[in-house]
C-alpha cells in the first residue's frame, strides 16, 4: 500500500519534472522489491 502511495507521489513529480536523483533511485528500487514480491 505504501509503494502505490508513493509511486503516485512521484508520478506526479515526474509530471511537473521535479523528481529529485534520489527519488528516482528510491522508485527503482521500489519496482525491483515489488517484482520481485510477485
Amino acid at each position: 500500500m505504501i509503494y502505490q502511495i508513493h509511486q503516485m507521489d512521484i508520478a506526479e513529480k515526474l509530471q511537473k519534472g521535479i523528481v529529485t536523483h534520489r527519488e528516482r533511485a528510491v522508485t527503482a528500487a521500489l519496482n525491483y522489491i515489488q517484482q520481485l514480491s510477485h
